[in-house]
């Protein structure tokens, strides 16, 4: 059978499971039935898996076999909204709902897995079917890769995302940035506090923290290359609560994206140097942190990502270029930074109602006919690549 045949033949159990896993959300984490649910559809359809980390899953077809090695990604995790679809099978955890299309990525990646167990036979080498948790807050990803590598690594990864603004039969393969690296920013700045009729005798954090807001801000058009896209977003600047007392500490907080391997280290550089040294004009001092550490760009391999396009051509996709990279950010870019591959998206607008067209809104869904789509182009790919 081919892969559309396949794929086809699954239909109703990609189908199924999507809605069950829409049925019961779980937050980043959290996703314990989610994970035990995959783990036994895994052992059903007769594939090798293992619990990777906090309840990541790894599936693997022809583990061991010689020949090429490509790994699939989809995420797991739901997003603590109330769901307001009215869908014959919406959240039954309140206050929990799929509204970024995860649910369906679980499936697909199920979907996947039970087609080409079928034809595991024809396969020269193994297909890592990579189940993660917790993309909606940076995890999981990072214990998949440290898997990957500890177990000789792959050779190719893919992964693609259903897009809800895209229309169905479309998708998008960019060469080069995908999404945005992130980071988190906290400046803390130090002064003395006292009354507020004797400035003199104390030092304003105030001021200083507002120079460092405003020239923190200039940085991509001042001390960042042009050519180079980043954003810098100081969002909150805190510090004092009563007219005439001078507090102690301001504090700064916002966050960086950027899409270029190690231009949000640079930019963090840059603001440190901005605001110890403003800090000490006025007599304070001043910490830059990055609380959570950084988020690397998504980047896609452009030899990787030209055969994606040339597939999704030849299946009758209609091949997208977006005007520019995706401002929001995912974790999926630690298997892009590890090993060569693309993320894509796939068109899954549900035509008539465009408020479901925003992903993380209440009333989120998709066309279903988008999760065969998905699944036949990695399928096929996948299949391809290894022959």
């Amino acid at each position: 059978m081919t892969v559309k045949q396949l794929i086809e033949k699954n239909h109703d159990y990609i189908l199924e499971m999507r809605r069950e896993f829409h049925r019961h959300p779980e937050l980043s984490c959290q996703e314990e039935r989610t994970s035990r649910r995959i783990c036994e559809e895994l052992e059903k359809i007769g594939i090798f898996h293992t619990v990777v980390g906090n309840r990541n899953v790894v599936g693997i077809i022809n583990p061991g076999a010689p020949g090429k090695r490509i790994a699939i990604r989809g995420d797991i995790d739901a997003l603590p909204i109330t769901e307001e679809t009215g869908l014959p099978f919406a959240s039954e955890n309140p206050g929990v709902m799929h509204a970024c299309g995860h649910d369906g990525h679980a499936a697909i990646l199920l979907g996947i897995g039970k087609s080409l167990q079928e034809i595991a036979g024809q396969l020269n080498g193994s297909v890592f079917l990579c189940f993660q948790i917790a993309e909606e807050i940076g995890k999981g990803a990072d214990e998949i890769v440290e898997y990957l590598k500890a177990n000789g690594g792959v050779d190719e990864v893919i992964s693609t995302h259903l897009m809800s603004w895209l229309p169905l039969g479309s998708v998008t393969i960019p060469d080069g940035p995908v999404a945005s690296g992130f980071c988190l920013f906290n400046i803390k700045v130090q002064g003395v506090g006292g009354h507020g009729s004797r400035p003199h005798l104390a030092v304003n954090p105030l001021m200083p923290a507002a120079e460092i807001l405003l020239k923190i801000a200039a940085i991509p058009a001042n001390r960042h290359n042009t050519f180079d896209t980043c954003v810098v977003s100081p969002c909150a600047i805190n510090g004092g609560n009563k007219s005439n007392i001078i507090p102690e500490t301001a504090t700064i907080i916002g966050s960086i994206r950027s899409f270029k391997y190690g231009d949000a280290q640079k930019i963090m550089g840059v603001m440190k140097e901005i605001a110890e040294h403003t800090a000490r004009s006025y007599g304070a001092t001043a910490e830059v942190t990055a609380p959570k550490g950084f988020a690397a760009p998504a980047i896609n391999n452009d030899e990787v990502a030209a055969r994606g396009r040339a597939l999704a051509r030849e299946m009758g996709l209609e091949v997208i270029t977006p005007e520019y990279p995706n401002i929001g950010s995912d974790n999926y870019a630690d298997f892009l930074e590890a090993f060569p591959g693309f993320y894509c998206f796939i068109g899954s607008m549900k035509d008539g109602e465009n408020i479901t067209n925003n992903h993380h809104h209440p009333k989120f869904d998709i066309d279903e006919s988008s999760l065969d789509a998905s699944a036949e182009f990695m399928a096929e790919y996948a299949v391809r690549f290894l022959k």
